[in-house]
Protein backbone atom coordinates (compact mmCIF):
# COMPACT_ATOMS: atom_id res chain seq x y z
CA UNK A 1 0.00 0.00 0.00
CA UNK A 2 2.73 2.46 0.97
CA UNK A 3 4.34 2.28 -2.48
CA UNK A 4 1.14 3.23 -4.34
CA UNK A 5 0.26 5.86 -1.75
CA UNK A 6 3.60 7.64 -2.14
CA UNK A 7 3.30 7.53 -5.94
CA UNK A 8 -0.24 8.95 -5.77
CA UNK A 9 0.87 11.88 -3.59
CA UNK A 10 3.94 12.60 -5.76
CA UNK A 11 1.85 12.51 -8.95
CA UNK A 12 -0.59 14.96 -7.39
CA UNK A 13 2.14 17.37 -6.30
CA UNK A 14 3.84 17.32 -9.72
CA UNK A 15 1.52 20.09 -10.96
CA UNK A 16 3.35 23.16 -9.51
CA UNK A 17 6.78 22.16 -10.94
CA UNK A 18 5.20 21.52 -14.34
CA UNK A 19 3.51 24.92 -14.19
CA UNK A 20 6.90 26.50 -13.42
CA UNK A 21 8.61 24.64 -16.27
CA UNK A 22 5.99 25.89 -18.73
CA UNK A 23 6.41 29.50 -17.59
CA UNK A 24 7.29 31.62 -20.61
CA UNK A 25 6.44 28.73 -22.97
CA UNK A 26 2.81 29.30 -24.06
CA UNK A 27 2.75 26.34 -26.43
CA UNK A 28 4.01 23.97 -23.73
CA UNK A 29 1.47 25.38 -21.30
CA UNK A 30 -1.31 24.94 -23.89
CA UNK A 31 -0.23 21.32 -24.32
CA UNK A 32 -0.22 20.62 -20.60
CA UNK A 33 -3.58 22.36 -20.25
CA UNK A 34 -5.07 20.20 -23.01
CA UNK A 35 -3.56 17.03 -21.53
CA UNK A 36 -4.85 17.68 -18.02
CA UNK A 37 -8.36 18.81 -18.97
CA UNK A 38 -8.86 16.06 -21.56
CA UNK A 39 -7.77 13.40 -19.08
CA UNK A 40 -9.87 14.92 -16.29
CA UNK A 41 -12.96 15.06 -18.53
CA UNK A 42 -12.42 11.40 -19.43
CA UNK A 43 -12.03 10.51 -15.76
CA UNK A 44 -15.22 12.35 -14.81
CA UNK A 45 -17.40 11.02 -17.64
CA UNK A 46 -16.05 7.48 -17.98
CA UNK A 47 -15.13 6.62 -14.39
CA UNK A 48 -16.59 8.91 -11.70
CA UNK A 49 -20.06 9.36 -13.22
CA UNK A 50 -20.67 5.67 -14.07
CA UNK A 51 -19.53 4.62 -10.61
CA UNK A 52 -21.84 7.11 -8.89
CA UNK A 53 -24.73 5.61 -10.88
CA UNK A 54 -23.62 2.10 -9.92
CA UNK A 55 -23.49 3.12 -6.25
CA UNK A 56 -26.74 5.08 -5.93
CA UNK A 57 -28.67 4.36 -9.14
CA UNK A 58 -30.02 6.72 -11.80
CA UNK A 59 -31.37 8.96 -9.02
CA UNK A 60 -27.98 10.75 -9.09
CA UNK A 61 -28.62 12.04 -12.63
CA UNK A 62 -30.68 15.05 -11.44
CA UNK A 63 -27.65 16.05 -9.35
CA UNK A 64 -25.50 15.87 -12.49
CA UNK A 65 -27.99 17.99 -14.46
CA UNK A 66 -28.17 20.51 -11.61
CA UNK A 67 -24.36 20.69 -11.55
CA UNK A 68 -24.36 21.47 -15.26
CA UNK A 69 -27.35 23.81 -15.47
CA UNK A 70 -27.40 25.81 -12.22
CA UNK A 71 -23.99 27.50 -12.69
CA UNK A 72 -24.94 28.76 -16.16
CA UNK A 73 -28.34 29.94 -14.91
CA UNK A 74 -26.87 31.66 -11.86
CA UNK A 75 -24.14 33.41 -13.83
CA UNK A 76 -26.71 34.66 -16.34
CA UNK A 77 -29.23 35.68 -13.65
CA UNK A 78 -26.70 37.38 -11.38
CA UNK A 79 -24.28 38.71 -13.98
CA UNK A 80 -23.10 41.54 -11.69
CA UNK A 81 -21.46 39.02 -9.36
CA UNK A 82 -20.60 36.44 -12.00
CA UNK A 83 -16.94 36.25 -11.06
CA UNK A 84 -17.77 35.50 -7.40
CA UNK A 85 -20.34 32.88 -8.38
CA UNK A 86 -17.79 31.22 -10.64
CA UNK A 87 -15.32 31.15 -7.77
CA UNK A 88 -17.92 29.56 -5.47
CA UNK A 89 -18.68 26.90 -8.10
CA UNK A 90 -14.99 26.07 -8.43
CA UNK A 91 -14.62 25.94 -4.65
CA UNK A 92 -17.52 23.46 -4.35
CA UNK A 93 -16.06 21.29 -7.11
CA UNK A 94 -12.65 21.33 -5.43
CA UNK A 95 -14.25 20.33 -2.11
CA UNK A 96 -15.98 17.41 -3.84
CA UNK A 97 -12.66 16.35 -5.37
CA UNK A 98 -11.13 16.34 -1.88
CA UNK A 99 -13.95 14.06 -0.71
CA UNK A 100 -13.38 11.79 -3.72
CA UNK A 101 -9.69 11.59 -2.73
CA UNK A 102 -10.76 9.74 0.43
CA UNK A 103 -12.35 7.01 -1.71
CA UNK A 104 -9.16 6.83 -3.76
CA UNK A 105 -7.20 6.37 -0.54
CA UNK A 106 -9.45 3.46 0.45
CA UNK A 107 -8.72 1.83 -2.92
CA UNK A 108 -4.98 2.27 -2.35
CA UNK A 109 -5.24 0.67 1.12
CA UNK A 110 -6.25 -2.64 -0.48
CA UNK A 111 -3.21 -2.82 -2.77
CA UNK A 112 -0.03 -4.79 -2.23
CA UNK A 113 -1.57 -8.09 -1.11
CA UNK A 114 -1.05 -10.08 -4.29
CA UNK A 115 -4.48 -9.39 -5.78
CA UNK A 116 -3.89 -8.41 -9.41
CA UNK A 117 -7.27 -6.70 -9.88
CA UNK A 118 -6.84 -4.60 -6.73
CA UNK A 119 -3.29 -3.67 -7.72
CA UNK A 120 -4.56 -2.61 -11.14
CA UNK A 121 -7.16 -0.41 -9.45
CA UNK A 122 -4.42 1.18 -7.32
CA UNK A 123 -2.31 1.79 -10.43
CA UNK A 124 -5.27 3.54 -12.09
CA UNK A 125 -5.63 5.78 -9.02
CA UNK A 126 -1.95 6.77 -9.35
CA UNK A 127 -2.34 7.45 -13.08
CA UNK A 128 -5.37 9.69 -12.75
CA UNK A 129 -3.79 11.69 -9.92
CA UNK A 130 -1.41 13.42 -12.37
CA UNK A 131 -4.10 14.97 -14.61
CA UNK A 132 -6.27 15.70 -11.57
CA UNK A 133 -3.50 17.68 -9.90
CA UNK A 134 -2.62 19.46 -13.14
CA UNK A 135 -6.21 20.39 -13.94
CA UNK A 136 -6.97 21.69 -10.44
CA UNK A 137 -3.76 23.72 -10.38
CA UNK A 138 -4.49 25.08 -13.88
CA UNK A 139 -8.00 26.12 -12.81
CA UNK A 140 -7.36 27.35 -9.26
CA UNK A 141 -3.92 28.98 -9.49
CA UNK A 142 -4.95 31.82 -11.90
CA UNK A 143 -8.22 32.40 -10.03
CA UNK A 144 -7.25 32.26 -6.34
CA UNK A 145 -3.48 32.42 -6.29
CA UNK A 146 -0.66 30.06 -5.45
CA UNK A 147 -1.35 29.63 -1.72
CA UNK A 148 -4.92 28.43 -2.16
CA UNK A 149 -3.92 26.20 -5.06
CA UNK A 150 -1.23 24.61 -2.88
CA UNK A 151 -3.76 24.27 -0.07
CA UNK A 152 -6.15 22.32 -2.32
CA UNK A 153 -3.40 19.96 -3.48
CA UNK A 154 -2.17 19.40 0.09
CA UNK A 155 -5.77 18.76 1.20
CA UNK A 156 -6.17 16.19 -1.58
CA UNK A 157 -2.96 14.48 -0.53
CA UNK A 158 -3.91 14.54 3.17
CA UNK A 159 -7.40 13.12 2.58
CA UNK A 160 -5.91 10.42 0.37
CA UNK A 161 -3.62 9.38 3.23
CA UNK A 162 -6.55 9.60 5.65
CA UNK A 163 -8.69 7.41 3.39
CA UNK A 164 -5.88 4.86 3.06
CA UNK A 165 -5.35 4.62 6.78
CA UNK A 166 -8.79 5.12 8.29
CA UNK A 167 -11.24 5.18 5.37
CA UNK A 168 -13.29 2.26 6.64
CA UNK A 169 -13.98 4.19 9.86
CA UNK A 170 -15.24 7.33 8.07
CA UNK A 171 -19.01 6.99 7.47
CA UNK A 172 -19.12 9.85 4.94
CA UNK A 173 -17.00 7.85 2.49
CA UNK A 174 -19.59 5.04 2.57
CA UNK A 175 -22.70 7.20 2.54
CA UNK A 176 -24.94 7.31 -0.57
CA UNK A 177 -24.83 11.10 -0.17
CA UNK A 178 -21.28 11.01 -1.50
CA UNK A 179 -22.53 9.70 -4.86
CA UNK A 180 -24.94 12.64 -5.22
CA UNK A 181 -22.21 15.05 -4.17
CA UNK A 182 -19.81 13.64 -6.75
CA UNK A 183 -22.43 13.66 -9.53
CA UNK A 184 -23.01 17.38 -8.92
CA UNK A 185 -19.22 17.82 -8.86
CA UNK A 186 -18.96 16.27 -12.35
CA UNK A 187 -21.40 18.83 -13.75
CA UNK A 188 -19.77 21.79 -12.01
CA UNK A 189 -16.25 20.80 -13.00
CA UNK A 190 -17.31 20.47 -16.63
CA UNK A 191 -18.74 23.98 -16.44
CA UNK A 192 -15.57 25.39 -14.87
CA UNK A 193 -13.37 23.57 -17.39
CA UNK A 194 -15.22 25.21 -20.29
CA UNK A 195 -15.23 28.65 -18.64
CA UNK A 196 -12.19 29.05 -16.38
CA UNK A 197 -12.22 32.15 -14.21
CA UNK A 198 -9.44 33.78 -16.20
CA UNK A 199 -11.97 34.17 -19.04
CA UNK A 200 -13.71 36.76 -16.88
CA UNK A 201 -10.48 38.74 -16.73
CA UNK A 202 -9.96 38.34 -20.51
CA UNK A 203 -6.83 36.26 -19.96
CA UNK A 204 -6.50 33.76 -22.77
CA UNK A 205 -3.91 32.57 -25.21
CA UNK A 206 -3.92 34.48 -28.49
CA UNK A 207 -5.85 32.61 -31.18
CA UNK A 208 -2.73 31.53 -33.19
CA UNK A 209 -1.29 29.88 -30.08
CA UNK A 210 -4.60 28.30 -29.14
CA UNK A 211 -4.53 26.43 -32.44
CA UNK A 212 -1.01 25.06 -32.05
CA UNK A 213 0.53 21.63 -32.29
CA UNK A 214 1.23 21.67 -28.56
CA UNK A 215 -2.47 21.72 -27.70
CA UNK A 216 -3.23 18.89 -30.12
CA UNK A 217 -0.36 16.78 -28.82
CA UNK A 218 -1.61 17.44 -25.30
CA UNK A 219 -5.11 16.34 -26.30
CA UNK A 220 -3.72 13.12 -27.80
CA UNK A 221 -1.68 12.49 -24.65
CA UNK A 222 -4.79 13.06 -22.54
CA UNK A 223 -6.76 10.58 -24.63
CA UNK A 224 -3.89 8.10 -24.30
CA UNK A 225 -3.98 8.50 -20.53
CA UNK A 226 -7.74 7.89 -20.50
CA UNK A 227 -7.19 4.73 -22.57
CA UNK A 228 -4.42 3.61 -20.21
CA UNK A 229 -6.72 4.14 -17.23
CA UNK A 230 -9.35 1.94 -18.88
CA UNK A 231 -6.80 -0.81 -19.53
CA UNK A 232 -4.99 -0.63 -16.19
CA UNK A 233 -8.22 -0.52 -14.20
CA UNK A 234 -8.48 -4.25 -14.72
CA UNK A 235 -11.29 -6.53 -15.84
CA UNK A 236 -13.75 -5.50 -13.13
CA UNK A 237 -17.34 -6.62 -13.58
CA UNK A 238 -18.74 -3.09 -13.50
CA UNK A 239 -16.32 -1.72 -16.08
CA UNK A 240 -16.77 -4.73 -18.35
CA UNK A 241 -20.53 -4.23 -18.23
CA UNK A 242 -20.08 -0.53 -19.02
CA UNK A 243 -18.07 -1.17 -22.18
CA UNK A 244 -20.31 -4.08 -23.20
CA UNK A 245 -23.36 -1.81 -22.98
CA UNK A 246 -21.55 0.93 -24.91
CA UNK A 247 -20.84 -1.54 -27.70
CA UNK A 248 -24.47 -2.70 -27.75
CA UNK A 249 -25.83 0.82 -28.33
CA UNK A 250 -22.99 1.94 -30.65
CA UNK A 251 -24.63 0.92 -33.98
CA UNK A 252 -27.77 2.91 -33.15
CA UNK A 253 -25.71 5.95 -32.20
CA UNK A 254 -23.55 5.64 -35.31
CA UNK A 255 -26.65 5.75 -37.54
CA UNK A 256 -27.94 8.70 -35.51
CA UNK A 257 -24.58 10.44 -36.01
CA UNK A 258 -24.70 10.08 -39.80
CA UNK A 259 -28.29 11.35 -39.92
CA UNK A 260 -27.57 14.29 -37.59
CA UNK A 261 -24.47 15.40 -39.54
CA UNK A 262 -26.37 15.14 -42.84
CA UNK A 263 -29.31 17.16 -41.48
CA UNK A 264 -26.98 19.80 -40.05
CA UNK A 265 -25.18 20.17 -43.39
CA UNK A 266 -28.51 20.33 -45.24
CA UNK A 267 -29.86 22.98 -42.89
CA UNK A 268 -26.80 25.13 -43.50
CA UNK A 269 -27.00 24.41 -47.25
CA UNK A 270 -23.28 23.96 -47.55
CA UNK A 271 -21.11 20.97 -48.28
CA UNK A 272 -17.44 20.11 -48.35
CA UNK A 273 -15.07 18.52 -45.90
CA UNK A 274 -14.76 21.64 -43.76
CA UNK A 275 -18.51 22.00 -43.33
CA UNK A 276 -18.81 18.29 -42.58
CA UNK A 277 -16.18 18.66 -39.85
CA UNK A 278 -18.02 21.69 -38.49
CA UNK A 279 -21.24 19.66 -38.32
CA UNK A 280 -19.41 16.77 -36.68
CA UNK A 281 -18.10 19.22 -34.06
CA UNK A 282 -21.69 20.00 -33.07
CA UNK A 283 -22.87 16.38 -33.11
CA UNK A 284 -19.88 14.54 -31.56
CA UNK A 285 -20.23 15.92 -28.00
CA UNK A 286 -23.84 14.74 -27.88
CA UNK A 287 -22.71 11.34 -29.14
CA UNK A 288 -20.37 11.08 -26.17
CA UNK A 289 -23.06 12.25 -23.76
CA UNK A 290 -25.55 9.73 -25.20
CA UNK A 291 -22.98 6.93 -25.09
CA UNK A 292 -22.16 7.63 -21.44
CA UNK A 293 -25.77 8.06 -20.33
CA UNK A 294 -27.03 4.96 -22.15
CA UNK A 295 -24.10 2.92 -20.87
CA UNK A 296 -24.76 3.68 -17.21
CA UNK A 297 -28.39 2.56 -17.38
CA UNK A 298 -29.13 -0.94 -16.06
CA UNK A 299 -27.40 -3.41 -18.37
CA UNK A 300 -30.39 -5.73 -18.61
CA UNK A 301 -32.34 -3.00 -20.40
CA UNK A 302 -30.10 -3.48 -23.44
CA UNK A 303 -29.73 -7.26 -23.52
CA UNK A 304 -32.12 -7.49 -26.48
CA UNK A 305 -29.52 -5.67 -28.61
CA UNK A 306 -27.13 -8.60 -28.25
CA UNK A 307 -29.72 -10.86 -29.89
CA UNK A 308 -29.81 -8.85 -33.14
CA UNK A 309 -28.52 -10.75 -36.22
CA UNK A 310 -25.42 -8.52 -36.61
CA UNK A 311 -23.98 -9.44 -33.22
CA UNK A 312 -20.41 -8.58 -32.14
CA UNK A 313 -19.28 -8.32 -35.78
CA UNK A 314 -21.05 -4.95 -35.93
CA UNK A 315 -21.26 -3.74 -32.33
CA UNK A 316 -17.57 -3.45 -31.52
CA UNK A 317 -16.50 -1.99 -34.92
CA UNK A 318 -19.33 0.54 -34.59
CA UNK A 319 -18.03 1.55 -31.17
CA UNK A 320 -14.52 1.93 -32.63
CA UNK A 321 -15.85 4.19 -35.42
CA UNK A 322 -17.77 6.30 -32.89
CA UNK A 323 -14.67 6.74 -30.75
CA UNK A 324 -12.64 7.67 -33.84
CA UNK A 325 -15.19 10.32 -34.91
CA UNK A 326 -15.24 11.83 -31.43
CA UNK A 327 -11.43 11.89 -31.39
CA UNK A 328 -11.32 13.76 -34.72
CA UNK A 329 -13.76 16.35 -33.39
CA UNK A 330 -11.88 16.68 -30.11
CA UNK A 331 -8.58 17.27 -31.90
CA UNK A 332 -10.24 19.85 -34.14
CA UNK A 333 -11.97 21.99 -31.53
CA UNK A 334 -10.17 21.16 -28.28
CA UNK A 335 -11.61 19.88 -25.03
CA UNK A 336 -13.23 23.18 -24.03
CA UNK A 337 -14.81 23.66 -27.45
CA UNK A 338 -16.01 20.05 -27.33
CA UNK A 339 -17.60 20.35 -23.89
CA UNK A 340 -19.00 23.80 -24.69
CA UNK A 341 -21.81 22.24 -26.76
CA UNK A 342 -23.06 20.22 -23.79
CA UNK A 343 -23.66 23.17 -21.49
CA UNK A 344 -27.13 24.78 -21.28
CA UNK A 345 -27.61 27.56 -23.80
CA UNK A 346 -24.44 26.60 -25.64
CA UNK A 347 -22.40 27.20 -22.54
CA UNK A 348 -23.06 30.93 -21.83
CA UNK A 349 -19.76 31.58 -23.53
CA UNK A 350 -17.12 33.98 -22.29
CA UNK A 351 -14.77 33.15 -25.12
CA UNK A 352 -13.08 36.03 -26.87
CA UNK A 353 -12.31 34.74 -30.29
CA UNK A 354 -11.94 31.61 -32.30
CA UNK A 355 -8.97 29.96 -33.83
CA UNK A 356 -11.11 28.30 -36.44
CA UNK A 357 -13.64 30.26 -38.43
CA UNK A 358 -16.55 27.88 -38.11
CA UNK A 359 -18.88 30.30 -36.38
CA UNK A 360 -18.95 28.50 -33.03
CA UNK A 361 -16.76 28.17 -30.01
CA UNK A 362 -13.29 26.74 -30.52
CA UNK A 363 -10.38 27.09 -28.15
CA UNK A 364 -8.28 23.98 -28.77
CA UNK A 365 -7.46 23.28 -25.16
CA UNK A 366 -6.69 26.88 -24.33
CA UNK A 367 -4.44 27.33 -21.35
CA UNK A 368 -4.24 30.22 -18.91
CA UNK A 369 -1.72 32.67 -20.30
CA UNK A 370 1.65 33.19 -18.74
CA UNK A 371 1.63 36.34 -16.57
CA UNK A 372 5.03 37.29 -17.97
CA UNK A 373 3.72 37.09 -21.53
CA UNK A 374 0.33 38.84 -21.79
CA UNK A 375 -1.82 38.15 -24.83
CA UNK A 376 -1.41 40.34 -27.85
CA UNK A 377 -4.37 42.47 -28.83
Amino acid sequence: MAFYLVLAVLALLAAPPLWAVSRGRPRLRAGLDALSLTALAGLLLLTVLPHTVMEAGVAVLPALIAGLALPSWAEHRFAHVEGRLHGAILAFAALAMVLHAGADGMALSLAGHGDGVVDSLAASVVLHRLPTGLALWWLIRPAFGQRIAWGVLVALAAVTVLGAGWGTALPLLHSPVRAYFEAAMVGMLLHVMVHPIEDHAHHALPAPLADCWGARLGTLAGLGLVAALSLVHGPGEDDGALWWTAAMVAPVLLVACVVAVALDMTERRQGGDRRMLSSLDRVAPWLLASLVMLSVLPVQDWRWLAALPAGPAVHWPALAVLLALMTVSLLHQGIRGFLHHLLPGGGHSHAHGSAAGDGHHHDHGRAPDDPDHPPHG
